[in-house]
């Protein structure tokens, strides 16, 4: 083995990784909703600064500097992936921490959604043993993949060997395809019945289905295809019932 030889990490390719190769174009396939959204401000700022310039005027030597000024956007892109593929990690997982702010209306209502999917699932579901691997107990492994799926491996055997029924929150699974890729979920939510009764649930901030949502299963599906010890019997979108609510109760329906 040639000890000069650059190691080769690995690639992990999450469900986002996969819908978005058929929902974007391949400029942006890898990309963050944040980076997009930032991008689109900073080149919306920018015409608006030649536009609003009285003495500007779009000549030649503008039109040059707007192509040089899309080129390093591109270049931008270009070495986000780099770096993204040379650190193992998603481009689609990268998200902008100040981007994401405590009172982001979006992240509070995804906060509060997550939250009463959980009770909800668990009050339709009799199980012996609930997890859920967003508690702050995971949180030494939760943003490592290979340790969470280690951690929902040794409970799930465990689980199964005792025979008991459980509901899993965000379980991770990883299937290898080869040497260096990875194809890696967290899934929503697993139910275990039985053998013949086990579901595979995924929660969605919304009222009806969608493509994309199967698009999900799909990928969720493959990834857990080598797990021989669940056989999923059904699979179910958690939507957001559309119907009058009291104020703060947010109502769902199994579809």
């Amino acid at each position: 083995m040639n000890a000069n030889k650059e190691e080769t990490k690995e690639i992990y390719v999450n469900k986002y990784d996969y819908m978005h190769y058929y929902t974007r174009c391949e400029q942006i396939q890898f990309l963050h909703n944040a980076q997009i959204t930032e991008a689109i401000k900073t080149l919306t700022d920018y015409y608006k600064k030649m536009v609003n310039n009285a003495n500007t005027c779009l000549d030649d030597d503008d039109e040059d500097d707007e192509g040089e000024f899309d080129q390093e956007l591109a270049d931008t892109y270009s070495q986000l992936r780099e770096e993204s593929l040379n650190n193992g990690v998603s481009l689609s997982s990268l998200v902008i921490a100040d981007k994401r702010k405590e009172d982001d209306p979006q992240v509070i209502e995804g906060i509060i959604i997550d939250k009463k999917a959980k009770e909800f699932i668990k009050s339709q579901f009799k199980v012996d043993v609930v997890i859920d691997y967003d508690d702050k107990v995971y949180d030494d492994i939760r943003f490592d993949n290979e340790l969470s799926a280690k951690k929902t491996k040794e409970d799930l055997t465990k689980l199964l060997n005792n025979h008991q029924t459980f509901i899993m929150f965000q379980p991770t699974f990883i299937n290898q395809t080869n040497e260096h890729h990875k194809f890696v979920t967290k899934c929503d939510c697993i139910v275990y019945l039985s053998v013949s009764e086990c579901y595979l649930i995924e929660v969605k901030g919304t009222s009806s289905s969608k493509l994309i949502h199967f698009l999900d299963f799909l990928f969720q599906s493959f990834v857990l295809a080598n797990t021989e010890d669940l056989i999923f019997s059904k699979y179910y979108l958690c939507l957001v019932k559309y119907c009058r609510a009291k104020k703060n109760e947010v109502p769902f329906i199994l579809d």
